[in-house]
């Protein structure tokens, strides 16, 4: 038998933890809220199923394990390009 849901008793304004951490190399405050969303769907889940739900849904993206690499022309050094190396 599971125990039941915990309920949260943080109010937005203390969810703002996110603000404190760079987790994207290109994060804003959108990109905060949009995961605080996503985190407030996990709510209640052990950690062990929190951590399942979240595997799940980043191995489903497209970009899921490929590395970009920032590359540039040896003689023209504006010209950077971003390579992308996946493993199969």
């Amino acid at each position: 038998m599971q125990d039941p849901p915990q309920i949260s008793t943080k109010t937005d304004a203390e969810r703002t933890y996110l603000a404190d951490f760079q987790v994207l190399h290109n994060q804003t405050k959108r990109m905060e809220a949009l995961i605080l969303e996503e985190h407030k769907k996990l709510e209640g889940l052990l950690p062990s199923e929190a951590a399942t739900e979240m595997i799940q849904l980043a191995s489903s993206l497209e970009t899921y394990g490929v590395d970009p690499i920032r590359v540039k022309e040896s003689l023209d050094p504006f010209s950077a390009q971003l390579l992308t190396v996946s493993q199969l």
